[in-house]
């Protein structure tokens, strides 16, 4: 008796359409250890995508930029950039968005918005109360204010420093279009009575679109400050310059510029293929991590002097030509996550204070492939790390939410879906 069969693979179908490809994306969580998931879109649209649990999707997609359109007297605005911060201490997260009106860019904030248990409600289900800040510098005049970059603190400032949170902001001034122009901005002039945008005098020449900067403390002692990574005078440097100095008056403090501390790059520093990382330590200071050359480097915060050296940490095949690296501590880990020119997702991790035993680092491990950027955080609630990797992969773009559980450590990798209101869009997958 002859058999013959043939199978085939189910093809299932759902009312859903994977989320598109974004040029920024941040990711934050709930109280509750639940992603929100922050994007401009392609059409100029700034959205937060909240993880539901329940729902048909699984995630909520929340326009939060549209509304400011009645703040321009009904104009369309186009969302440009935008930069998030979660307080580590405090939980507490302010945004700072960057939107084009007329040709012309103006700066909207939401500060403080309650991110407990104790939240009447869940701010990240409808726009926030946006805050404008206009552009109120009196030494020089900006007809179109043309803002490149724009940065939030992770820490609020304590001590001895004004008690408002900054924002540092770098704008392509009219008359000098080839430098940048930097400010942080007082969004309640708690520092500066009278304007809220501040001249930061760098005594550097930076290059658009060739700077990363992060905010952070090279000590406890110091006030915030700026570390910038990029092309100076055509080398790739980093240098780390104060907001401003404490005994100086607002005035001078516009007028002076401050002295840069600057740390040594390894030999195999490239534009493009270098990449740092900020720790914050117990201390509210912020260690220093940089991958170049095939390495990770360690400097931390209380040898962050003017020409100070990275020392090596870890040699490995994935730290080759590094796009961006991350950094997310626990109470005794410090996990490091990076993204390679080849698309490669990977982390490796050490015990706190043992970062510069070479012999203590895990062996990095390799996540998810083809992918264009990354995004990361530790679970708070339910612990375990979570990663989100927009992936291009076969001319088709997606993303992936990647989920360690923590106590198998095994991972779970899951594609994002959203909701739609139009029939036709269908996400298909076999099994």
């Amino acid at each position: 008796m002859k058999f013959e069969f043939s199978s085939e693979l189910m093809k299932n179908q759902k009312h859903a359409v994977v989320m598109s490809p974004s040029d920024q994306f941040e990711v934050l969580q709930t109280d509750q250890g639940l992603a929100l998931f922050f994007s401009i879109s392609s059409d100029g649209v700034f959205y937060c995508t909240s993880e539901t649990p329940c729902s048909v999707q699984g995630w909520t997609l929340t326009d939060f930029s549209s509304v400011l359109s009645s703040q321009f007297n009904g104009v369309k605005i186009i969302a440009k950039s935008f930069s998030i911060s979660q307080n580590l201490i405090t939980n507490v997260v302010d945004i700072a968005l960057v939107v084009t009106v007329n040709q012309s860019d103006q700066l909207v904030v939401a500060l403080n918005l309650e991110n407990t248990a104790n939240s009447k409600s869940n701010w990240w289900d409808a726009p926030p109360a946006w805050q404008l800040v206009p552009y109120d510098d009196v030494v020089y005049n900006e007809p179109a204010l043309n803002i490149v970059n724009i940065y939030l603190p992770q820490y609020r400032p304590s001590g001895s420093e004004p008690s408002s949170i900054f924002i540092v902001a770098d704008i392509l001034p009219s008359s000098s279009p080839q430098s940048i122009r930097r400010y942080f901005v007082d969004p309640l002039k708690t520092y500066v009575t009278t304007c809220a945008w501040n001249h930061h005098a760098l005594g550097i020449s930076l290059k658009p679109g060739s700077v990363d900067n992060q905010m952070g403390r090279k000590s406890a002692q110091d006030p915030q400050g700026v570390y910038t990574l990029g092309e100076i005078s055509n080398k790739v440097e980093l240098v780390y310059i104060p907001l401003f100095d404490e005994f100086l008056t607002p005035a001078q403090n516009s007028t002076t510029p401050l002295s840069p501390t600057r740390i040594l790059l390894p030999a195999g520093a490239e534009a493009g293929a270098t990449s740092m990382a900020l720790s914050f330590n117990g201390s509210g200071a912020t260690d220093l991590f940089i991958a170049a050359g095939g390495s990770l480097y360690f400097l931390p915060s209380g040898q962050q002097t003017d020409q100070a050296t990275p020392l090596p940490v870890f040699t490995h095949s994935l730290l080759q030509g590094i796009q961006s690296l991350h950094v997310n501590n626990t109470a005794t880990e410090v996990i490091v996550w990076g993204l390679n020119n080849q698309g490669d997702v990977f982390y490796l991790k050490n015990t706190l204070g043992n970062e510069l035993t070479p012999d203590s680092w895990t062996i990095p491990v390799p996540l998810a492939f083809d992918a264009v950027k990354v995004g990361s955080y530790r679970n708070i609630f339910a612990g375990g790390s979570v990663i989100f990797a927009l992936s291009n992969c076969a001319s088709s773009t997606s993303l992936i939410k990647l989920t360690e559980d923590p106590v198998t450590t095994l991972w779970r990798q899951s594609e994002i879906l959203l909701p739609t209101t139009n029939i036709m869009d269908v996400y298909e997958c076999t099994t």
